[in-house]
């Protein structure tokens, strides 16, 4: 092949790939006016939506909002809650007087005392008939009725009967596959179908739900963990205890805290004040109250300097210094300077709440700030 043919042949390429990208480009456009980004935007005490460039599309009237999911997003106008979609137009009225949360597509909702479901299109699909009814999780969702507790699925067909004196764990969700109930006067884990997998022996106390196949259990002011099959994996020793969270569970003793595998083996020593659980490889950490994070290693590889922390998302944590709060990344650089009162927020969907001169207000991850007072 000649040079000219070879160079001939990287001209082609090149535009070949400069076409690719242009196309790319295009469809990115189309896809962002299909489906725009929406951001909340404050102007003062009133709430809307703006694109990323800040172009206000849907007017700061309400007097809270909350963000887009699945093209849906909380508003409250007058002490009143609904949903509203990315054109504005309010889907599901705004007539609660609280906040309609949704999980696996559906809302539990209540009228003149009685709980039942929506959709997202603001269709009652669930009557109001339930005396107390919890969220779904795993397509089941706890229900009272009559002073027992049975569970229903989406269809709103009674799936486990009406036998419970109690559901509990997180808000009585199903976790694992399984949900932890109280049947005559004792607790136990049913499955989706509302077998007993596990029924506690006398002693036990209730801690926690499953979690990575473990779940937490209190023996006389002490905890450890069983399995599915009711076994004690890890001895009752430990006060308090955490939930397993890739892979490694917190746990105290002597008012110290390290973490634990999944064989109950310590693998972080027991010398930290406080910790939170492991999230994107890293735990924060205290110690003399100074906070860093650690690694699933043990090694300390953002140094434990900062007055507070909290746990990574989306490749960004809060941090707190010197009274004020600002975000780093996962090699601890600071990417968000410390200026905020209120670093609570974490990243989801590119965006967190903070608080800046007592108002709320949101950010991106280069620290662009979505308000005007």
């Amino acid at each position: 092949m000649s040079i000219l043919e070879e160079n001939n042949g990287i001209v082609k390429v090149n535009a070949g790939i400069v076409r690719i990208e242009r196309q790319i480009a295009i469809t990115n456009k189309l896809l962002s006016t299909i489906d725009p980004i929406l951001i909340p935007y404050r102007k003062k005490d009133k709430w809307g939506f703006c694109t990323p460039d800040k172009r206000i599309v849907i007017e700061c009237k309400y007097d809270w909002i909350g963000v887009f999911s699945d093209g849906l997003a909380e508003v409250q106008l007058n002490k009143k809650y609904g949903y509203i979609n990315k054109a504005g137009e309010i889907v599901i009225p705004l007539e609660y007087d609280y906040q309609p949360k949704f999980s696996d597509g559906l809302a539990k909702v209540k009228s003149n005392k009685k709980y039942g479901y929506i959709n997202k299109a603001g269709e009652i699909v669930i009557p109001y008939i339930f005396d107390q009814a919890l969220d779904f999780s795993e397509g089941l969702a706890p229900v009272k009725l009559n002073g027992i507790w049975g569970c229903i699925n989406k269809d709103g067909d009674i799936v486990i009967p009406f036998k419970y004196e109690h559901v509990w764990g997180l808000m009585g969700k199903f976790s694992d596959g399984l949900l932890l109930v109280k049947l005559n006067g004792k607790f136990c884990y049913i499955n989706s179908e509302g077998v007993v997998v596990i029924f506690f022996k006398d002693e036990w106390e209730t801690h926690g739900n499953f979690s990575e196949g473990l779940a937490p259990v209190e023996l006389n002011g002490r905890a450890g963990f069983i399995n599915r099959k009711g076994e004690v994996i890890i001895p009752f020793i430990y006060w308090p205890i955490g939930s397993f969270s890739e892979g490694l569970a917190w746990v105290c003793q002597n008012n110290k805290l390290g973490f634990v595998n999944q064989d109950g083996k310590i693998v972080i020593p027991l010398i930290y004040d406080y910790v939170e659980g492991f999230y994107e490889g890293l735990s924060s950490v205290e110690l003399n109250e100074k906070c860093g994070f650690i690694n699933k290693n043990g090694d300390i590889v953002i140094p434990l300097i900062y007055d507070d922390a909290e746990y990574f998302s989306e490749g960004l944590a809060p941090i707190k210094l010197n009274g004020k709060w600002g975000y780093i990344n996962t090699n601890g650089k600071v990417v968000i300077p410390f200026k905020y009162e209120l670093g609570w927020g974490k990243f989801s969907k590119g965006i967190a709440m903070i608080r800046l001169n007592d108002e709320d207000g949101y950010i991106d991850k280069q620290g662009t700030e979505y308000w005007e007072d």
